[in-house]
């Protein structure tokens, strides 16, 4: 009776310390990271431009933490596989074209991964202008006028540097011709805008000049802002914001016009 009672007290004893030969043990469960915040340091770039993505993340369970960002039309640096990257749009865009992008992001830990997608990042070529050609004055035609420079049609010759898609800028001179819409910058179309839809356009001229002599009435014209000089930096003064009389769109709120890349 004695040594069945020892045997039972043992036999205890060794289930109690955890050494029972058929006792299980418990995983602990694997749980996923977190992405804390993903941001972008400007969401509206310039072509040419970069643009910083930057992830705060953790895991729960303290595992190391591996990223991977993807881009199917833009490059990074450094290598995608950090925290915090530089991303630039990849692609071509044609002058004044405007496009949206998101960047993908997974992180991962110890197997469990987390994905997410950067906020719309908006690239575009240059700021907007009006393509007007320079301002005439449009004469009646055989039907009506038709809002198109016709030879012998008055114009008005203002300062242009364009002689082509790869040509130097900001050497302005006169070239004694109309220079007609041609699907590129000239510096005049800083200053140069279509009639206003809410009002009545005057079908004689079809395509003003901003400044308050020339949209109240044409004497006196003249191309002062050419004269205007340069900044500190060289850039001429008039490819900075003038109120009143610039007429461009500064899409990167900088006051400094982007010229496309053309």
């Amino acid at each position: 009776m004695c040594l069945r009672i020892a045997i039972a007290f043992l036999v205890s004893l060794w289930t109690l310390t955890g050494c029972s030969s058929d006792s299980g043990t418990t995983d602990t469960v694997n749980r996923p990271p977190v992405i804390e915040s993903l941001t972008v340091s400007a969401d509206t770039i310039y072509q040419s431009q970069q643009t910083t993505l930057s992830c705060i993340a953790s895991d729960p369970d303290g595992d190391s933490l591996a990223y991977r960002w993807f881009s199917a039309d833009g490059s990074f640096n450094p290598q995608a596989t950090r925290p915090f990257v530089n991303w630039r749009y990849a692609g071509t865009l044609a002058s004044r074209d405007t496009v949206s992008r998101t960047v993908h992001l997974t992180v991962i830990a110890n197997g469990d991964s987390v994905s997410a997608n950067t906020q719309p990042i908006i690239i575009f070529n240059g700021d907007l202008w009006n393509d007007t050609g320079e301002p005439f004055i449009d004469e009646w035609d055989d039907g009506g006028y038709n809002g198109q420079w016709d030879p012998g049609e008055v114009f008005f010759d203002l300062p242009t540097s364009y002689n082509g898609p790869f040509a130097p800028r900001l050497l302005v001179s006169l070239n004694n011709r109309y220079d007609p819409p041609n699907g590129y910058f000239d510096e005049f179309e800083l200053f140069t805008y279509f009639p206003s839809s809410d009002s009545t356009p005057d079908p004689r001229f079809p395509v003003l000049y901003s400044w308050e002599e020339v949209r109240y009435g044409i004497r006196n014209f003249g191309s002062e802002w050419i004269n205007l000089g340069q900044d500190s930096t060289g850039t001429a003064v008039y490819m900075h914001w003038i109120d009143v009389r610039s007429t461009w769109i500064d899409r990167r709120h900088d006051g400094v016009f982007n010229m496309p890349i053309q």
